[in-house]
């Protein structure tokens, strides 16, 4: 009976802290120590805010709920806690700011990966070294770091990017 309580107790600490402390944005610098640089995230957009089918948006949240109560399923299943989102569209379409609001709604740090500054073993050093729950992801194109965090994964198109986000217990990206 002390058991139940006990893990009571620790996980309404764990959503109290979460709730407390501020969200960081963190970039890769390309030098060898330290690999990340973080500023407070403070874009405003919030899942209600996105401007996208009401039907869409929620599925989108009961999923993001279902992610974060299934820990233990994950578990007991011998599986990686993690969820991915491949994020398309022309560019002005709001990947950014759903990117935002998802970090926002989950109370995750955002990793934002300049795939052009690194190599292989870079990046595998980048991805040890992120936080549990948070929100990794990576772009190609050489560009200044946007306030809302876009995380393109994939060469950058003409009039169209490809976003993969990864929201994750352990910091490795999967082929999900």
């Amino acid at each position: 009976m002390l058991r139940p309580y006990l893990q009571h107790v620790v996980s309404v600490a764990d959503v109290m802290e979460l709730c407390r402390r501020e969200l960081r944005l963190y970039a890769n610098t390309g030098a060898l120590a330290p690999r990340w640089a973080s500023a407070l995230f403070t874009h405003l957009a919030t899942l209600d805010a996105v401007a996208m089918d009401p039907e869409l948006k929620t599925r989108v949240r009961s999923d993001l709920e279902s992610f974060l109560k299934g820990r233990a399923y994950y578990h007991c299943l011998g599986r990686v806690w993690r969820r991915s989102y491949l994020l398309y569209g022309p560019r002005g379409t709001g990947k950014s700011t759903f990117a935002a609001a998802m970090a926002r709604f989950l109370r995750y740090d955002i990793y934002d990966i300049d795939l052009s500054r690194a190599g292989a073993d870079e990046l595998r050093a980048l991805l040890v070294d992120t936080a549990p729950r948070s929100l990794t992801g990576g772009r190609r194109a050489p560009s200044a770091l946007s306030a809302a965090a876009v995380l393109t994964g994939g060469p950058a198109l003409s009039e169209s990017r490809l976003n993969r986000l990864d929201l994750s217990s352990n910091s490795i990206l999967s082929r999900n």
